[in-house]
């Protein structure tokens, strides 16, 4: 919900536990810090709260520089929420706001506003004017306000490449999709609205939906293979970023051509999930060469979208394996337990992949695993059902 920091906070965020940033791109790393925020907040009797801003910061200190941010606001909250967060406050930013000292910050907003009981943060978390505010100053101002104070690395995995933001927004700039959504944990989703083009697509045969208004990075020219959902229907969606060097057009466009859509969505948002690069734009010596490249993109596309496949989700059960592999890493690591994914249903089944050390008794493993159902069953109740799978190693 969007909230004005100089008025009174609403009860429901009030009285938990709070995870203050930007939380740009909502990435696999801060999943790491809904399930800390999560478990804290069980602990204390209070509401898991996720705290970002609208607009983002840099827009306010630096106008002039070019920036697009990874996520949309209302995206933004939607994933935190289906990411473990009770309540998540959008706090409107200005530049009052962006005044306040560090301790001004933490008694107005943090003590006052929501009355935390605890804070969770990144360890590159810094806050006031001039960011003069760290973990350092934050962890002595929750020891001297009696609350708790934990600090989660939610930049590097063990063993995997970087999880950054910064990281995930140079892959998606090289058109790296597949990179970016392994440390996103989901595809890159743009948004738009659908606006008028020129109509020369329908009439080779292939009509685009252009949109215009798209508020997130876009990644470097070319074509790309996505998905988009109309009316809870999923098509494939041959999309052209860039120019139409064929007709002449130099201008920018965002063109998807929707799979076996025939419909009218014009002036509606629709929102597309790119999956792969498919090669760059380039001209062709005609309309009938054109034709057929593009037939080949259209398959191209159809195949990529049936094929998709990626171990992480946007939902609760990214949350759980990032829960499982670095809240449990000594746990699991002494005992030899490589926890590889977990994914949960509606039904509140989770199914969970592990493999077992084969030197493990078995009597350890099942005495370990049901350790850990346990601890997981209190931080997260949607858990109904526990479901163990065994991975050869």
């Amino acid at each position: 919900m969007l909230v004005d920091p100089f008025e009174e906070i609403p009860t429901v965020l009030r009285g938990g536990v709070v995870a203050i940033g930007n939380f740009e791109g909502v990435h696999r790393g801060h999943c790491r810090l809904l399930a800390r925020l999560r478990e804290r907040a069980r602990q204390v009797g209070g509401p898991a709260v996720a705290v970002s801003f609208d607009p983002h910061p840099l827009r306010l200190l630096r106008p002039d520089s070019p920036f697009s941010s990874l996520v949309w606001t209302e995206r933004k909250e939607e994933i935190l929420l289906a990411s473990g967060a009770d309540q998540v406050a959008i706090l409107r930013t200005s530049k009052p706001f962006l005044d306040l000292s560090a301790d001004e910050f933490f008694h107005q907003i943090i003590r006052s506003g929501f009355q935390a009981r605890g804070m969770v943060e990144g360890r590159n978390f810094f806050y006031g004017k001039g960011r003069a505010g760290n973990v350092q100053i934050l962890s002595e101002e929750c020891r001297q306000a009696k609350m708790t104070f934990d600090v989660v690395d939610i930049v590097t995995g063990e063993g995997e490449s970087e999880i950054s933001s910064s990281r995930i927004r140079r892959e998606i700039q090289a058109g790296q999709m597949h990179k970016a959504a392994e440390l996103l944990g989901r595809p890159h989703r743009i948004t738009g609205r659908v606006i008028t083009g020129d109509r020369r697509g329908n009439t080779i045969g292939f009509p685009t939906a252009n949109l215009g208004n798209v508020p997130v990075l876009l990644p470097r020219e070319g074509v790309y293979a996505g998905r988009s959902v109309i009316d809870g229907k999923a098509y494939p969606a041959a999309c052209n970023i860039g120019p139409n060097p064929t007709f002449g057009v130099t201008q920018q466009k965002f063109e998807a051509h929707l799979v076996g859509f025939d419909g009218d969505i014009y002036g509606r948002e629709i929102e597309i999930d790119l999956l792969a690069h498919l090669r760059d734009v380039q001209p062709f010596s005609g309309i009938q060469a054109l034709v057929e490249q593009l037939r080949r993109d259209v398959a191209k596309t159809v195949q990529v979208a049936n094929e998709w496949h990626h171990p992480y989700g946007c939902d609760l059960g990214q949350t759980i394996t990032e829960w499982l592999k670095f809240e449990l890493k000594t746990e699991i690591h002494s005992n030899v337990i490589e926890i590889h994914s977990a994914q949960l249903d509606d039904k509140g089944t989770l199914q969970v992949q592990v493999s077992p050390s084969r030197e493990m008794l078995p009597s350890i493993k099942f005495e370990l695993l049901f350790r850990i159902e346990e601890r997981l069953r209190a931080i997260f109740p949607e858990v109904r059902e526990f479901r163990w799978h065994h991975v050869p190693h």
